[in-house]
């Protein structure tokens, strides 16, 4: 892959025809600068925070000792089963650079954020005993597996148009549900009929280089997807697809996107794709983000009223956020049952 100082090829948003001729060969496209220094230091922290009080405090960042015992988190490095909805989170989600990069490969500006999760990965290699102890020990049991390769989309059914019987649907969000489940694996179950491009994404919140943990993917095999399926019998229904037996070949084919912290990385779903595990005494913190066409969503004043129950106290949502969070679907509403100035007077 084409590299600059050590880090895979990035691009700033506005260089649309580099982006978008790597896009189309690879499948992905990293770009630049999709938010602050400020804003990746205040997302960092919420990280932490997240960490701490899913571990009943028992984990504190400032003491790596505490590091091991109580750890909440997976050994794929995803932060809890429940969204992120910290302040910074949000604004994350309405970055203008991102928002501009999913309308130029999506080609709408009719969309809608995902509410995900955060990712977080612990050092394993040089990493200090204790709260500012020099003395410094090897972690290998933190790395976490190597390859999980896998589709957020059926295969077959992307590829066909069929669906099985047994298959995922779309969440309506006419359906009362409290939990976030139904935000994680939204758009999942998307159909190709109803998208031409299914897209997802992850914001590094720290340089992720090549041993730090990251985002691993098999560039350009969506132009091969269709072939692999018709030489490769249906293994599942479902809208997660792990990497069937027989296909080991292709882990050989797969690549370390390393990145810059504040890039935004964005990738095709037809891509296979995991994290890589983390071998370097640094942190691998991210935050997945993918924006969906709002043509998708079941119910979409319910969602953004979900979304809104979401949002943290005196948040400031920008236009971007009014329009990507689905509020100006509420506020058209709420417009609708004031009284008229002039009947109050």
């Amino acid at each position: 892959l084409p590299q600059e100082d050590g880090f895979v090829k990035a691009f700033d948003v506005g260089d649309k025809e580099g982006l978008l001729a790597f896009f189309e060969e690879y499948g992905f496209v990293v770009v630049r600068g999709a938010i602050s220094e400020e804003q990746t230091e205040r997302s960092v922290a919420e990280v932490w925070d997240m960490v701490e009080e899913q571990s009943v405090h028992r984990v504190d960042r400032a003491d790596p000792g505490t590091w091991a015992n109580g750890w909440p988190i997976g050994g794929v490095g995803v932060v809890g089963m429940s969204s992120c909805v910290g302040p910074a989170a949000w604004e994350n989600r309405q970055s203008p650079v991102i928002d501009e990069l999913f309308r130029l490969l999506l080609q709408t500006e009719d969309m809608v954020a995902s509410v995900d999760r955060y990712g977080f990965m612990r050092p394993t290699r040089s990493v200090p005993v204790a709260k500012n102890s020099s003395e410094t020990e090897d972690r290998p049991e933190w790395r976490g597996p190597a390859s999980w390769l896998h589709w957020d989309l059926n295969p077959w059914d992307w590829t066909t148009g069929d669906t099985a019987a047994d298959g995922d649907s779309l969440h309506d969000w006419a359906t009362p549900d409290l939990s976030d489940k139904p935000f994680i694996i939204e758009g999942n179950a998307t159909r190709r009929a109803e998208v031409a491009l299914k897209l997802q994404g992850v914001l590094a919140l720290a340089d992720s280089g090549e041993d730090d943990g990251g985002f691993l993917c098999v560039p350009r095999f969506h132009k091969y997807l269709e072939q692999w399926c018709e030489y490769n019998k249906r293994n599942g229904s479902k809208s997660f697809v792990p990497l069937p037996p027989g296909n080991e070949y292709l882990k050989d084919h797969a690549c370390k996107i390393t990145m810059r912290k504040g890039s935004f990385c964005v990738w095709r779903s037809e891509l296979l794709h995991c994290n890589y595990s983390n071998a370097s005494p640094n942190f691998r913190i991210c935050q997945y983000i993918k924006y969906m066409p709002a043509s998708t969503v079941r119910a979409p004043k319910h969602r953004a009223e979900a979304v809104r129950r979401r949002l943290p106290k005196d948040f400031v949502v920008s236009p971007v956020g009014q329009r990507v969070f689905g509020l100006n679907l509420l506020e058209a509403d709420d417009a609708a049952v004031l009284p008229d100035k002039s009947e109050v007077e």
